[in-house]
C-alpha cells in the first residue's frame, strides 16, 4: 500500500478498530497524523498515538477532542511543554487548546486558558499590526466551556475595545 492510500485510509471516519491500531503503530507521519484528526478515532489507536513522540499528534488529538474526558492530562501536556518550539506559536497552542477548524471549542480548563489569555491577548493594544488574529483569538476563546469569572475580569480590563467588550458581555453571562 502506498503513502497516500495509507493516509486517505487513515482519514476514513468508518476505519475499524484494528486498522486504525495498525496505522498509528506502523503509519508515516501524516497518516498518523490525520488518525489524529479522525473524529472516530478508537481509545486503543488514540493511546497508541499518545505514546508516540510526535508533539504535533499530540497536539492534533488533543484539538480533536479525543481527551474531551481526561483534562488533567490535558492539563498536564500543555504545562509540561510550554517551552516546546510548537508551543512558542500562537497558531499550535491555540488550535490545541481553544479553537480549530475541526472542532469549534476544544474541552480544555479555565487554567489553561488563562494562561493563553496571559501569554497571548494580556498586553495587546488596539494598534498592533496583528489586530485581525488576536481579536479572532479573542472571539473564539468567548465560545469556550471553560471560560470563567477570572478570564472574564482580565478581558474586561484589557486595553482593546473589542477584547474589553467580551470581558463585559461575559461578565453579564456568567452572572445570569
Amino acid at each position: 500500500m502506498s503513502n497516500i492510500e495509507l493516509n486517505n485510509l487513515a482519514k476514513n471516519r468508518f476505519l475499524p478498530e484494528a486498522t486504525q491500531y495498525w496505522i498509528a503503530n506502523h503509519g508515516n507521519y501524516a497518516a498518523r497524523m490525520y488518525l489524529a484528526e479522525n473524529e472516530s478515532l478508537s481509545k486503543m489507536a488514540r493511546d497508541v498515538l499518545w505514546e508516540g513522540r510526535s508533539f504535533k499528534i499530540k497536539l492534533a488529538s488533543v484539538g480533536s477532542n479525543h481527551y474531551k474526558d481526561e483534562l488533567d492530562k490535558v492539563e498536564q501536556l500543555y504545562f509540561d511543554n510550554l517551552n516546546h518550539r510548537c508551543m512558542k506559536q500562537p497558531y499550535f497552542r491555540f488550535a490545541a487548546f481553544v479553537s480549530n477548524w475541526r472542532c469549534r471549542n476544544v474541552n480544555t480548563t479555565p487554567k489553561i486558558l488563562n494562561h493563553i489569555y496571559d501569554w497571548l491577548l494580556a498586553g495587546f493594544k488596539s494598534k498592533d499590526h496583528r489586530h485581525y488574529s488576536y481579536r479572532h483569538y479573542s472571539k473564539a476563546m468567548r465560545h469556550c466551556s471553560a471560560f470563567d469569572y477570572t478570564l472574564a475580569i482580565k478581558m474586561s480590563q484589557s486595553e482593546c475595545e473589542d477584547i474589553r467588550k467580551i470581558g463585559f458581555q461575559k461578565l453579564v453571562e456568567l452572572k445570569s
